[in-house]
């Protein structure tokens, strides 16, 4: 399985989980992975462990003139830093997409 094919999965499985929390109750990051053994954060991103946190050499890392250095498009910190369950699956769908494309 390649690394973009293990995110994606990745993906899949917490989004498959977080859609059925509740939309307006307030996401919880150690709750998903109580829950199903694995969270957002990068100790479960397999672009993160295969480039050992060195993000200028992930595929996945860009710069950019209006967001500088940026994960994912600059996706991935707007999905970390929701409020609800509900804005959470809408932003990790977005994370996918671009992981889908660019990964």
């Amino acid at each position: 399985m390649t690394l973009k094919q293990k995110a994606l999965a990745h993906y899949d499985r917490m989004i498959a989980w977080a859609e059925k929390q509740p939309e307006t109750r307030c996401q919880d990051i150690e709750e998903m992975e109580d829950a199903i053994g694995e969270n957002y954060d990068a100790d479960y991103c397999v672009y993160c462990q295969s480039c050992e946190n060195t993000c200028h050499v992930c595929k996945l890392y860009g710069k950019s003139k209006r967001y500088g250095h940026h994960c994912c498009g600059n996706l991935w910190p707007a999905m970390s830093n929701t409020k609800t369950w509900g804005t959470w699956v809408k932003r990790a769908r977005r994370v996918r997409e671009y992981i889908e494309k660019h990964g």
